[in-house]
């Protein structure tokens, strides 16, 4: 018994997880809960300084969007310079951050490495962060953006026959709703490959967690509380929650049995593993093709946070991410 009390109170993780933190925890810095949305923000930004990788073109321009007052939403593509003017296959990045922060700087590291080992384009909607503008304006300001890419990709260098999909974290509530939304609004479009890195995929039940949830209540690093707090700055009304457009994991078993073929990668330490996993299960019972691992001795976000990225766990399931998109994308495995 005191073996299992213990394994729960310090969970082992790799060298690289270990460092970063004992880092994090000597900077001072207050819990991710106790932050106001701004000082998160920095923070995150913080974590996220890096020197960019060489080798990949960064362009940007607004698409219209034109509701919730809200003018434009802007877009990068990131390409390989290598094939800057060849016509690639698109894949979108919908960014993680707790819905709360993120932009094409803080992921850039991430989309640089996946651009050049995949050969695609990266495509990065920058859509508006809550509370700034909450539930379903991200929604929207995605779908938005690959309904302009599968109009007019061509004249941005892009394939407009499959186009690929990753997300992390609070993008992983992001990826799966613009499958639906395409099917139920019509557009036509194939979603070949997507991948989910630590995904969120339920807003819903805060009042029973799961057991990742329990076993993270006060962390290391990202715990429940945090996670809380921030699914009531996206999503205030509780009613909105029980949506399968807020909480992919309520979908049908028809709505996931159309998921693309999928790739699900969870965290070990991290309030967000159980539900990550429960999300591969209903797609795999639902029909879908879905393969799923678990990233032992990683904390939450590893594959994104600067970090943690190195750790040879993180670089496998980046690698593997990139192989599946360019093998399903281009037909070449890069690994």
């Amino acid at each position: 018994m005191s073996d299992f009390s213990n394994a729960l109170a310090t969970p082992y993780l790799d060298p690289i997880n270990q460092a970063f933190l004992k880092q994090t925890a000597n900077s001072g810095a207050p819990q991710f809960e106790d932050l106001s949305v701004a000082q998160f923000r920095k923070l995150f930004d913080q974590l996220q300084e890096h020197k960019p990788i060489p080798g990949v073109s960064v362009t940007s321009f607004d698409v219209p969007f034109n509701q919730y007052s809200i003018d434009n939403v802007k877009a990068y593509i990131f390409k390989p310079e290598a094939k800057e003017h060849e016509e690639l296959p698109a894949v979108f990045y919908l960014h993680g951050g707790g819905w709360i922060a993120g932009n094409a700087q803080s992921f850039d590291g991430l989309c640089r490495q996946l651009a050049l080992l995949s050969g695609c384009a990266l495509v990065f909607p920058e859509y508006t962060l809550a509370p700034d503008a909450q539930f379903p304006v991200q929604n929207e300001q995605c779908f938005t953006v690959i309904q302009y890419f599968s109009q007019q990709g061509a004249s941005h260098g892009l394939r407009t026959d499959a186009f690929g999909l990753v997300a992390d974290t609070a993008g992983g509530q992001l990826s799966p709703v613009m499958v639906n939304l395409a099917h139920t609004r019509g557009l036509h479009v194939k979603f070949a490959y997507q991948v989910l890195f630590c995904p969120w995929v339920d807003t819903s039940d805060a009042a029973h967690p799961t057991l990742s949830e329990f076993e993270n209540f006060t962390g290391p690093f990202f715990d429940t509380r945090a996670a809380q707090k921030w699914i009531s700055l996206y999503v205030p009304e509780a009613k909105d929650r029980l949506s399968s457009l807020a909480s992919p994991l309520l979908m049908s078993k028809e709505q996931a049995a159309s998921q693309p073929p999928t790739l699900v990668a969870v965290s070990d330490v991290d309030p967000l593993r159980s539900e990550g996993l429960e999300f591969a299960k209903l797609l795999q019972q639902s029909g879908a093709d879905c393969a799923m691992i678990r990233l032992e001795a990683c904390l939450h976000d590893c594959m994104v946070l600067e970090g943690l990225r190195t750790s040879p766990t993180a670089q496998l399931a980046i690698r593997m991410a990139a192989a599946e998109l360019n093998r399903v994308l281009i037909g070449k495995t890069s690994v």
